[in-house]
């Protein structure tokens, strides 16, 4: 029913750690951390982060998040080439870790 924000990676990863960029985006998720806002599954790599998030504002995060995710991707809702080994939409097949994409 929800498709997790951010191709499924990690919100807080997404919008505020510098270093993911449009080529290099691995924020890995704990799939058991996540929040509902404004009807939008947004996933996070643990509680902590989670909170983080939380305490920084809600809709600040997701606004950041957004921006950064159209400025590298448009309008693509999902980008699941790398997840840390696993496709998070078929997790029987096994990705590459991310340092071996594009090498």
């Amino acid at each position: 029913k929800y498709i997790p924000q951010y191709g499924g990676f990690c919100a807080w990863g997404v919008a505020y750690e510098d270093q993911w960029t449009a080529s290099n985006l691995c924020p890995p998720v704990d799939f058991y951390t996540y929040l509902m806002f404004n009807g939008k599954l947004y996933l996070f790599n643990g509680e902590f982060v989670r909170e983080l998030f939380v305490s920084k504002g809600v809709a600040q995060g997701v606004r950041a998040g957004e921006e950064r995710w159209k400025s590298w991707y448009g309008d693509q809702a999902v980008f699941n080439i790398c997840t840390h080994g696993v496709n998070i939409y078929n997790p029987s097949r096994v990705l590459p870790p991310c340092w071996e994409i594009g090498q």
